[in-house]
C-alpha cells in the first residue's frame, strides 16, 4: 500500500465553527477518490495547529512520520505560520505569559494585548516579527528535503485575503517572498509546486473571512490538483514496474 503523508497546519484541518468538517478537509476527500477510483493509498494527515517549518524539522517529528511512516508522497503546507508578522517578540510572550498566570496583573497582561492588537497593523509597519524568519525558512525546508527519499508536493502559501491584509503590513510581499524562495528549492530538488496563491488570488471564495484559513471550495480544488499528480504517477510507476 503507497502511503501519502500530509504535513501541514490548521489550514489542513477542521474548523467546526466554520463548518469545515472532517468531511470536508482535502485529506479525507483525497482518500475517498482514491478508494472510489481503486488506487491502493493511505493518507494520513500529520497536521497540527500552529505547525511550522521548524517544527517539521525537529527530531520528535521527524521520527513520528518520515521515519514511522516512510510515505510514498509527502504534501506540505506549511508556512503562513512561519511568516505572518507577531506583535511580540520571544521575550515579550514569555513576560505576558507570566503577567497572566498572576491574577493581579493578568488585567494588565489583557490591555497590553488588546491595545497591541487593535493597532497591529501600526505595530507590524514599525518593526518585523516573525516566528520563522526567511533565512531560517530556507534553512528548514532545505534540511527537510535534505531528509526525504520520496517525491514532495510543496503548496505554497496562499494569498492573504482583504483582512490578513488590513491588518499586516506588506503581508502580500512578505508571503510572495517566502513562496519565491520555496520555488527555488523546490526546483533545485525536483519537488513540485502546487500554486494555491495564484488560485487564491483568482478566487477569493477559496478563503475564510479571515483572510488565511480555507473554505469546502479550497479543500476541493486541493483534492483535485493532487489527484492530477497521484495518478499519472502510479501510472507511470506500475509501467516502469512492468518493464522491469
Amino acid at each position: 500500500m503507497n502511503k501519502v503523508l500530509i504535513i501541514g497546519d490548521s489550514l489542513s484541518m477542521v474548523r467546526p465553527d466554520q463548518d469545515i468538517k472532517h468531511e470536508d478537509i482535502y485529506a479525507y476527500l483525497l482518500q475517498q477518490e482514491l478508494n472510489n477510483d481503486g488506487y491502493n493509498y493511505f493518507v494520513l494527515n500529520a497536521s497540527c495547529r500552529a505547525n511550522s517549518s521548524q517544527n517539521a524539522v525537529s527530531t520528535n517529528f521527524l521520527c513520528e512520520t518520515l521515519d514511522s511512516i516512510k510515505p510514498d508522497l509527502i504534501v506540505y503546507f506549511l508556512g503562513i505560520v512561519d511568516c505572518m508578522p507577531r506583535l511580540f517578540g520571544r521575550y515579550q510572550r514569555l513576560l505576558i505569559r507570566a503577567m497572566m498566570s498572576v491574577k493581579l496583573l493578568r488585567i494588565l497582561g489583557k490591555l497590553i494585548i488588546s491595545y497591541h492588537s487593535r493597532n497591529r497593523y501600526l505595530f507590524t509597519q514599525r518593526k518585523l516579527i516573525q516566528f520563522v524568519p526567511i533565512d531560517s525558512w530556507k534553512e528548514n525546508l532545505e534540511k527537510f528535503v535534505e531528509k526525504t527519499s520520496c517525491k514532495i508536493v510543496f503548496v505554497n502559501i496562499p494569498h492573504p485575503g482583504k483582512q490578513l491584509q488590513t491588518r499586516n503590513f506588506e503581508i502580500e510581499k512578505i508571503i510572495k517572498d517566502y513562496n519565491n524562495c520555496l520555488n527555488v528549492i523546490a526546483e533545485n530538488n525536483n519537488a513540485i509546486v502546487l500554486n494555491f496563491y495564484n488560485e487564491t488570488f483568482k478566487r477569493p471564495d477559496l478563503l475564510l473571512d479571515d483572510g488565511y484559513h480555507i473554505t469546502k471550495n479550497a479543500h476541493q480544488w486541493l483534492t483535485k490538483e493532487l489527484l492530477n499528480i497521484i495518478k499519472p504517477e502510479t501510472k507511470n510507476n506500475l509501467k516502469t514496474q512492468a518493464e522491469i
